[in-house]
C-alpha cells in the first residue's frame, strides 16, 4: 500500500492524502478535509500519520481525525517504539496512544520537527534560534536493533526496580532517559545480571542504552 500527500494550489490541484493499493496505478482520495500537508509517516500497526493542518491516522479501511489537536500541526514524526512526536500550537507534544491523545513535552516554541541522517530528532526553536537534540535516535539502524536484542529488561513494566540482563559479563555503562532523550540516570555495571531502582521515576515510557567497548544496545521498558 502507497500513501502520498499533496497540496491544494490555486483550485487546480485537489489537495488532501491519497492511497493506492496497486502501486501507484490508481488513487483514493481518502482524506479531502486536510489539503495542505507537510510530512507522513507511519507505525509498525500500519496507521499513518499526516502533519499539515491537523494530526489524522488513517487505517486500512478508515480515516480518523481528532479535533482537540487538528490545527496548527504540521511536523509529525513516529520512532521505533510507535510513539508519536508532533508539532503543535508551537510546541513539541508526544503520543503513547497512536495519536488519540498527546500531552506536552517541550514548552519551547518549536517551528519545525525532524529526524536527522544520525536517526536523532531536531526541533528548532524559532524565538530563541536554539535546534533541541534527543540525546538517543528515535530511530533503530539495522545494527542497533540486532544488537538490542542482547538486552533484556524484565519486569516491563516495572514499578521499583528493574532487572538488566546484559550480553556476557562486559563491563556496561548504562543510561535512562526519557522519550526526549533527557538523560535520567547513568551508571556502570559489570554482571550480567543487574537491578536498577527505578522507584522515583514518574510513571511513563524511557529508553535504557548499555554501551560497552563492542556494541552498544538500546531497549525500551515502561515505568507504572
Amino acid at each position: 500500500m502507497l500513501y502520498a500527500g499533496t497540496l491544494s494550489y490555486n483550485n487546480y490541484y485537489k489537495g488532501g492524502l491519497y492511497r493506492s493499493f496497486d502501486w501507484g496505478d490508481t488513487w483514493e482520495h481518502i482524506a479531502p478535509e486536510v489539503d495542505f500537508i507537510e510530512q507522513l509517516a507511519i507505525n509498525s500497526k500500519g496507521d499513518v500519520f499526516i502533519g499539515g493542518g491537523g494530526v489524522l491516522r488513517a487505517g486500512a479501511t478508515t480515516v480518523e481525525t481528532f479535533p482537540s489537536i487538528i490545527y496548527e500541526t504540521y511536523d509529525v514524526v513516529v520512532d521505533h517504539a510507535d510513539i508519536v512526536y508532533a508539532k503543535i500550537y508551537g510546541s513539541m507534544q508526544v503520543s503513547y496512544d497512536d495519536g488519540v491523545t498527546f500531552e506536552r513535552r517541550q514548552n519551547a516554541p518549536i517551528l519545525r520537527l525532524h529526524t536527522g541522517k544520525d536517526n536523532h530528532l531536531y526541533g528548532y526553536d524559532y524565538q530563541d534560534n536554539y535546534v533541541y537534540r534527543s540525546t538517543l535516535p528515535i530511530l533503530t539502524t539495522n545494527e542497533q536493533s540486532r544488537s538490542s536484542t542482547n538486552l533484556k529488561l524484565f519486569p516491563n513494566p516495572a514499578t521499583d526496580f528493574l532487572t538488566i540482563q546484559l550480553p556476557g559479563n562486559k563491563n556496561s555503562i548504562v543510561s535512562i532517559c526519557d522519550v526526549l532523550g533527557h538523560e535520567l540516570l547513568k551508571t556502570i555495571m559489570n554482571n550480567e545480571h543487574n537491578s536498577i531502582n527505578i522507584s522515583n521515576l514518574p510513571s511513563g515510557i524511557y529508553m535504557l542504552k548499555a554501551e560497552t567497548s563492542t556494541e552498544t544496545s538500546i531497549s525500551k521498558f515502561i515505568k507504572k
